[in-house]
């Protein structure tokens, strides 16, 4: 992991500890115990966050080595009002001239390898 890469991720931790600090401070706590409150939420915040990142990326270049791409596609028979049955998501595979959604195996958005 580069220094840049690692300096940026170590600034968005930084900003979203004093985001959630602050926010904490403006729902009434005391000082002290919203320092405690981030002091357990953040670490916890990184570690899950790391992960998500790593195995995002580790599926993107498996499916980049597929030959495959994950995408959304706005279903022409959406109500305009709903925002989550708007979109299929899927696995999109190009072809000559067309590409062609496959829906993945899993139900949490990940496809299934």
């Amino acid at each position: 992991m580069s220094l840049k890469k690692v300096a940026t991720l170590a600034l968005i931790f930084a900003i979203s500890g004093l985001v959630y600090f602050l926010v904490q401070i403006l729902l009434g706590d005391a000082t002290g115990p919203a320092a405690i409150k981030t002091a357990i939420w953040l670490p916890i915040f990184v570690v899950i966050t790391t992960i998500y990142w790593y195995r995002r990326g580790r599926r993107i270049r498996q499916l980049n080595e597929q030959g495959v791409v994950e995408g959304y596609i706005r279903r022409p028979d959406a109500p305009k009002e709903d925002v989550y049955r708007k979109w299929n998501y899927g696995l999109l595979t190009p072809q000559r001239g067309i590409l062609s959604l496959d829906p993945p195996m899993r139900v949490w958005l990940s496809p299934a390898f």
